[in-house]
């Protein structure tokens, strides 16, 4: 499986990068998210959260279905999040993504994130990686990236950095420098959670 970034702020994307996904895409991905929120334990939590500060959603408006070149993104300006229904590959997998992009709403919520600032995206992007699941080790595993000591931190920081490089189109190690600027801070904040599921 190759490594993408998982997420974007679909403002900093590409006009054009965005379209219509396909009548088989739109069923698989309307169904995968309508049973998601229903019974996914991670999501139901984090729309439970939103509601909680004051930013709850209407989920029937809230995921928009489309193709996109990550796996999905929060776009802020339109409150709502894009799955990428050519790059979703499971039901679990499609939750990973929701709750990744529903981190980025409810850092937007409570901090009114500017998006366009690497910083900002840095450490959200660090939050996202670390508590929606991306970085699980099944999910490290299946991306073949096998060390044990350190790998949860190792994955937090690679892909906050490859979602930085996807937005801003920076090299690496320009991405690495703004994730490291706030990596402490953003990856010891696991609010609402009460510690790294």
């Amino acid at each position: 499986m190759t490594e993408s970034s998982s997420s974007s702020s679909a403002a900093a994307v590409q006009p054009g990068a965005f379209k219509p996904c396909t009548p088989k895409q739109l069923e698989r991905c309307s169904k995968w998210t309508d049973y998601l929120v229903k019974k996914d334990p991670y999501v139901k939590f984090m729309l439970g959260h939103l509601e909680k500060i004051g930013c709850p959603v209407d989920t029937s408006k809230f995921f928009v279905c489309q193709q996109c070149p990550v796996s999905g993104a929060f776009d802020a300006e339109r409150n709502e999040i894009v799955l990428c229904a050519d790059k979703l590959y499971s039901r679990a997998h499609t939750g990973t993504i929701i709750t990744h992009e529903l981190i980025h709403a409810y850092d937007n919520c409570r901090a009114n994130i500017d998006f366009r600032n690497p910083k900002h995206l840095a450490c959200t992007e660090v939050r996202a990686a670390s508590l929606s699941g991306d970085c699980f080790f099944v999910n490290e595993l299946n991306r073949g990236n096998l060390s044990i000591a350190g790998q949860h931190q190792i994955c937090v920081k690679r892909r906050a950095a490859l979602s930085l490089q996807a937005v801003f189109d920076i090299p690496k190690q320009q991405a690495d420098k703004f994730v490291d600027q706030v990596y402490k801070s953003c990856f010891n904040d696991t609010t609402p959670f009460d510690y790294i599921p």
